[in-house]
């Protein structure tokens, strides 16, 4: 399913709960590449760790500058397989847009990307309301999910933003207007009802304040189906048996090659000593016959966002040229004309370096 949820219950009622279990259902699709990016820091979401493409812990200034190169590197993803989607013969996406049997397609690299972040204040008000690098950094991250929101389910990115306090700040309204799918656990008070269900949600007897401690797991889902309805989480679901799940989920990667990222042992710390940039280089290639330099730079950015993030045309092609790669004008099909050329690099040039020269 393609949505953008806000979860916005009572302290303590398992929102946190609620985002690590959409993350293991989506753990259980192999094919679908996971962001787990816990703001509240305290392991949530630690059982990811073991089948996720990306993870991040807290708000330390570190893991908010990770977070961010990661996002960057999805919105540039968002990007191409909207080109992609576009070059494909009408008969193959005719509604354009990603659905299962596209999603299977390896060589169009159009999987499933399921984005959650648990505690969403850590990185939406991140930083001191006076500092002006802290602010350039808050307002990137919300225009980046503002965008991913609106348009990357077409494209197979899916958003699940949780939070205990659906405010302006903590869900920006940019966001939230654009929010789907919207699950509401117990809290106080019809305007933290209507915040999270909709403006006269309360009045209209969607009422999440009804909810008793007793409660545990059971909110209101608005956007799914034609009238909102109480569900469930599952029952039983700890932080043991998501382990065991999110163990299944590492197992059905490792069997159909897709385990990567942060869960193929890829330590973003150390990963420049790990890395062969030529390599990396093949693999973004995909499907593609010539790539330009900036189009690299966004899949390398994807793949390994702590190393790519902050990398640049000139920087990529000084680096290929001296691994013995031809930075050339190229072009590029599918594109407008007047973008179609531009410096980039055949994909038979990178081919033909396998087993030789290397950076």
């Amino acid at each position: 399913m393609i949505f953008a949820a806000v979860r916005t219950p009572q302290p303590g009622r398992i929102s946190s709960c609620g985002a690590r279990e959409a993350l293991l259902i989506a753990g259980l699709d192999p094919r679908a590449r996971v962001y787990a990016i816990d703001g509240k820091g305290t392991g949530d979401l630690s059982a990811c760790e073991l089948y996720a493409h990306f993870y991040a812990r807290g708000d330390r200034p570190e893991q908010v500058e990770r977070v961010l190169h990661a996002l960057r590197g999805l919105r540039e993803e968002m990007r191409r397989r909207a080109d992609v989607i576009d070059g494909l013969p009408r008969e193959e996406a005719p509604e354009s847009k990603v659905d299962s049997r596209l999603a299977s397609r390896r060589e169009l690299g159009l999987e499933p990307i399921v984005v959650g972040i648990d505690e969403t204040q850590a990185y939406f008000e991140y930083g001191d309301v006076g500092d002006k690098d802290a602010k350039a950094i808050r307002d990137e991250l919300v225009a980046i999910c503002t965008d991913l929101v609106k348009r990357g389910p077409a494209v197979g990115i899916i958003v699940l933003l949780a939070t205990q306090n659906v405010t302006k700040d903590t869900i920006p309204t940019s966001i939230s207007n654009n929010a789907v799918l919207r699950f509401c656990l117990k809290v106080f008070g019809w305007e933290a009802n209507d915040k999270v269900l909709g403006t006269g949600a309360h009045k209209a007897g969607v009422d999440a304040t009804m909810f008793t401690s007793e409660d545990k797991g059971i909110g209101y889902l608005r956007g799914e189906d034609v009238e909102p309805k109480i569900v469930r989480s599952v029952h039983g679901l700890d932080a043991v048996a998501s382990e065991k799940v999110a163990h299944r989920a590492r197992l059905a990667r490792l069997s159909a090659g897709r385990l990567t990222g942060h869960a193929a042992d890829e330590e973003m710390e150390n990963e420049a000593e790990q890395v062969v940039l030529l390599d990396d280089v093949r693999t973004v290639f995909r499907e593609a016959d010539a790539l330009h330099l900036p189009d690299i730079i966004a899949r390398l950015a994807l793949l390994r966002p702590a190393l790519y993030g902050s990398l640049n045309p000139r920087t990529l092609g000084g680096q290929l040229r001296q691994a013995g790669v031809e930075v050339t004008s190229v072009y590029v099909a599918g594109k407008p004309p007047e973008q179609a050329s531009a410096k980039g690099v055949e994909r038979d040039n990178v081919v033909e370096l396998n087993g030789r020269r290397q950076v």
